[in-house]
């Protein structure tokens, strides 16, 4: 079983980051399109206007995830009658959210468009319509989340990246018809987002319909598992408003007091970050069920394994790409873009060093998750995170320049990591704090700061252009997968991955 279950955590990844390569290529293409198409202001209205909706649904996170968790764990138990509970329960639990969303889009989010942010005058009418359109697509999202939640409790990998990869080529598609219309490119934009939308809602429930016994549109409202669901969500809720603050809200206080080429700015910078931070955000996909399976059927030993192995492999995936990034950004900006916003290329570094502090966590909350007590984990962890706006508030009206705000981000990020490791030691499931800081966060600060010499050296002394470009990328992952093998595993981590490269299957 063992031997199965960690293939398919391999073959999972690697669908996985097939469909993190397109949805990469494609979102740069689109990104780069639609900044050309729109201007710098446009560009930077909609990543305002957007994140509105984003912040207003900042829970539909931590309501994927409850789903996720609570139907992967009856799987595990092979309770086909309580998977069936769970689904149609979390489709009546969406449904409600989405009717209450709907409401507070409509008075408190149009307020805050209309009277708070910064917004060019002659543009209202148009970003107004443009938000009804934001405030349907995040409706769909939301509906659809048990829907996705399936899938990947399944570990349904492949159709969930056939779906994913269907969504961002549609709508690199479209993005070329913009300007084709006789009609305000923001709003053709806005239009665009919202057909796409509704068309992946569409292939979502048709193939969830052909391909699970458990699918149904009819919700259940069943008081113990709505119960037990609602109280997850409950407590998950602090760390999703904690999460979607640190960029959303972030994204707001920019815009009020920088105006709406910050967020053009910025909106580049998360569209780097997006595509590089893919590679871990898809191997916890396909790690976390597994997680929950360890726990769920008492085997603590591989569950601390899998926790131990997934946090640093994370942290080394995200450096084997990011590292020739953070040297070469304002070259492949430049290259990337017609016209590269102000401060795109400070805020991509930053938040590529906070996307790196980060790539432990999730790794950790899915144990954390696994157990079903996230109540303190998420009043400390969360509460920490939640200090980022006030301090930014703070940092902006001492007149600080605006990426200080992220700067201070990384700086609560690290100690919220820390924060982690004393929760999770805390939880009687055999993890020691001293340990996970020795061989997690110690051994992969080292192979950080080893690898950096040799491609600085590089990006110093050659001069910009291709040859430069092509160097740091080769001396950048060659180094890292060096010494990601030698200073970066242990001695079983070793043997384990020489099983897994040739695909004969390893135990965890």
């Amino acid at each position: 079983m063992k031997v199965t279950d960690n293939k398919r955590i391999v073959k999972n990844t690697a669908l996985l980051y097939i469909r993190m390569v397109v949805l990469m290529f494609v979102g740069f293409m689109t990104s780069r399109i639609v900044l050309d198409k729109l201007g710098v202001t446009d560009y930077g209205i909609y990543d305002v206007v957007g994140g509105i909706a984003v912040l207003l649904v900042f829970f539909s996170g931590t309501l994927s995830s409850a789903v996720s968790r609570f139907l992967v764990y009856e799987i595990a138990k092979k309770d086909h009658e309580e998977v069936k509970k769970v689904y149609r329960s979390s489709v009546t639990i969406h449904l409600v959210f989405g009717i209450g969303l709907l409401i507070v889009m409509e008075s408190g989010g149009l307020w805050f468009l209309e009277n708070v942010l910064v917004i060019p005058s002659e543009r209202i009418q148009v970003v107004g319509i443009v938000y009804q359109f934001v405030v349907l697509g995040a409706l769909l999202k939301l509906v659809q989340l048990p829907v996705s939640a399936l899938m990947i409790a399944h570990e349904d990998m492949q159709l969930y990246s056939y779906v994913g990869m269907f969504d961002a080529v549609l709508r690199l598609g479209l993005v070329f018809f913009i300007d084709a219309f006789r009609y305000d490119n923001l709003l053709v934009y806005g239009f665009i987002v919202l057909l796409v939308s509704m068309m992946s809602f569409l292939v979502y429930n048709i193939s969830a319909f052909i391909r699970y016994k458990e699918y149904s549109v009819l919700p259940l409202y069943d008081k113990y598992v709505v119960s037990k669901m609602m109280n997850f969500v409950g407590w998950g809720v602090i760390g999703g408003f904690a999460s979607i603050m640190k960029t959303q809200g972030l994204n707001m206080l920019l815009n009020v007091f920088f105006g709406p080429s910050i967020n053009a700015a910025r909106g580049v910078s998360y569209q780097v970050n997006n595509g590089v931070g893919g590679l871990t955000q898809n191997f916890i996909v396909a790690l976390s069920p597994q997680i929950t399976k360890s726990y769920a059927s008492r085997d603590f030993g591989r569950m601390k394994k899998l926790v131990y192995r997934g946090a640093k492999y994370s942290f080394y995936l995200l450096l084997l790409l990011s590292l020739p990034l953070l040297f070469e950004v304002d070259y492949i900006l430049g290259l990337w873009l017609t016209d590269v916003p102000d401060y795109a290329s400070v805020f991509t570094r930053l938040i590529i060093i906070q996307a790196l502090v980060e790539s432990f966590n999730p790794v950790l909350y899915a144990a954390v998750q696994a157990t079903g007590k996230i109540k303190i984990y998420q009043l400390i962890v969360g509460g920490t995170l939640l200090v980022n706006l006030p301090l930014s508030v703070f940092l902006f009206w001492s007149g600080l320049e605006p990426q200080s705000c992220f700067i201070l981000s990384i700086g609560i990020s690290l100690i919220s990591l820390f924060l982690r490791f004393v929760l999770l030691s805390k939880m009687r499931l055999n993890f020691c704090f001293f340990d996970m800081v020795k061989n997690i966060f110690l051994m992969s600060l080292v192979v950080a700061i080893l690898s950096v010499p040799i491609p600085y050296l590089v990006n110093h002394y050659i001069q910009p252009g291709m040859m430069r470009f092509a160097l740091v990328v080769m001396t950048s992952m060659s180094t890292v997968m060096l010494l990601v093998w030698f200073v970066g595993l242990r001695e079983e981590e070793r043997q384990s991955l020489q099983k897994i490269l040739p695909g004969r299957g390893y135990s965890a």
